[in-house]
């Protein structure tokens, strides 16, 4: 593609061979000896750490990151905007939930509108997704409109945000939490496909964050016994948090006792339901 640079990573410019790390990631085991939680393995992307507020600002921060590489990697003298590039058309789907949830779709908004923002393009716009089966037609809304770049929040959305990279190659997608496992044939587990050049996945290290929260539960209980409270536990990054925040316990006192409880098997009510959680939470 004329204009392209070699930037990390070029998005949609060329396909990326897999580098040593993401290899070594598929392998879906956990590291022994992790200090931070023996995370579980196979995702890929631009790593970013944090949780809590800290991830908050981390995502935005990536996400803003990842749209100014969209802008500056393929560039044109046509619609100029920030440094002389192309404006683009940029529209964000949410996971289930709110805009305003003061945590992951919110965060991933602020970052989306700063990526606008600082790339001169125009101001963005977001569809609030209902039920996991608008997944596919709400980035589909965006794909019918021409929008040049497609952000999808959250790990439940990587299937259809897959599937919707590699129809429309000349669309760019940025997942939130999403590895992108591009299988090389029907027996292939490993994720040794190549991911579409179109798509990039943005992670983070939870588990760190966890561990740091960890510590300080691990110092100021009096009990030892202390607790966690996640959405779901068929969510990876949810998991790995919680994981970490065991071990960073663990870290101050092995005989602390951690509770862990998910909020609900159903990904429609286990980030929205702040009822329920508080109800474990005080038990």
């Amino acid at each position: 593609m004329p204009g392209c640079r070699a930037m990390a990573p070029p998005l949609g410019c060329a396909p990326m061979a897999a580098p040593a790390w993401v290899a070594d990631r598929r392998a879906d085991r956990r590291t022994a000896g992790d200090p931070w939680t023996a995370r579980p393995r196979g995702r890929s992307g631009i790593d970013a750490v944090g949780g809590g507020n800290m991830r908050t600002r981390s995502l935005a921060l990536a996400l803003m990151a990842g749209l100014a590489i969209v802008v500056s990697a393929c560039s044109s003298p046509a619609s100029p905007g920030a440094g002389g590039g192309k404006t683009l058309k940029i529209g964000m789907v949410t996971d289930v939930g709110t805009l305003d949830d003061k945590s992951f779709n919110e965060a991933s908004w602020k970052g989306t509108q700063d990526g606008a923002s600082q790339t001169g393009s125009p101001a963005p716009q977001n569809i609030v997704t209902k039920t996991p089966a608008d997944y596919g037609p709400n980035i589909q809304s965006f794909v019918d409109q021409k929008y040049d770049v497609i952000v999808t929040v959250g790990f439940a959305l990587g299937d259809a945000t897959l599937k919707a990279a590699t129809a429309n190659p000349t669309v760019k997608f940025i997942g939130v939490d999403q590895f992108i496992c591009v299988p090389k044939d029907a027996n292939d587990k490993t994720c040794a496909g190549a991911p579409p050049a179109n798509y990039q996945g943005i992670i983070f290290k939870e588990q760190q964050a966890g561990y740091l929260v960890g510590i300080v539960a691990g110092t100021l209980t009096k009990s030892k016994v202390i607790g966690a409270v996640g959405g779901i536990n068929t969510v990876p990054p949810v998991v790995a948090y919680i994981k970490g925040y065991e071990n960073g316990a663990h870290s101050v006192d092995p005989n602390i006792k951690v509770l862990e409880q998910y909020v609900s098997t159903d990904i429609t009510k286990a980030f929205n339901d702040p009822t329920t959680g508080k109800a474990i939470a005080q038990q």
